[in-house]
């Protein structure tokens, strides 16, 4: 995800832009198809919030707030996402758990910062084929430290934003012939199909220059004093 222009959507890092941005519209039958927890939780908090108000007292009313807010910035980010979000090839690794392997740079404008990320996820029935290849989307998080690089990556299968084959298969044509093979070429490097962010060509990237900085999780991410 490169850095060169700001944009407004809700809930996404104006200062950023992808690479290769998603431009689609998400599915919201979709989306809470594959996400049916998430939402069920989210619209329960809103029912919880309007019954307690009217049956109890109307001070229970911060509950139907607090649950309305949380469920419009849900939605909001999950829109964002597939809007504008980065699309990233992804691999199918495992299946029954359905874990995906996606090869990204996290350079945020300068330098090589390649990693391979493997999340444990829901995979579309579709695409429940091992070594399969399949479109992603992905958010990054920035960190506080100046690193030139992000601090976090986070990628869903595209297929959780929408069912329609030919998008899917067009996001996958948008990927050279080269990155099926790299993909191929750093899982072996790191030979595992383990959840986890893993750096990769450490000595042949910028990666080297920070050998001590963690990458996938914020909380975990050291400053470069300490």
């Amino acid at each position: 995800m490169e850095k060169p222009k700001k944009n407004k959507a809700l809930f996404y890092d104006d200062s950023t832009v992808a690479g290769n941005p998603g431009n689609i519209k998400m599915n919201a039958l979709q989306w809470a198809k594959m996400n049916l927890g998430t939402v069920v939780k989210g619209l329960v908090g809103i029912v919880l919030g309007v019954f307690m108000m009217m049956e109890i007292h109307w001070v229970f009313g911060i509950i139907f707030i607090g649950a309305l807010l949380y469920n419009f910035w849900y939605w909001m980010t999950a829109y964002n996402r597939f809007k504008m979000g980065d699309v990233n090839l992804g691999k199918v690794v495992s299946v029954n758990p359905d874990r995906i392997a996606v090869i990204t740079d996290m350079t945020k404008m300068i330098g090589f910062y390649p990693i391979i990320k493997i999340v444990e996820t829901k995979l579309a029935p579709m695409e429940k084929q091992l070594n399969s290849f399949i479109p992603t989307v992905a958010l990054y998080k920035d960190n506080p430290f100046d690193y030139p690089f992000w601090s976090e990556f986070n990628p869903t299968p595209l297929s959780y934003g929408t069912s329609d084959k030919s998008i899917l298969q067009s996001r996958l044509n948008s990927f050279a012939d080269e990155d099926y093979e790299e993909l191929d070429r750093l899982l072996a490097q790191i030979g595992t199909i383990m959840p986890g962010t893993y750096k990769v060509d450490v000595e042949a990237s910028n990666w080297k220059e920070y050998p001590d900085v963690i990458v996938g999780d914020l909380n975990t991410m050291k400053g470069p004093d300490e």
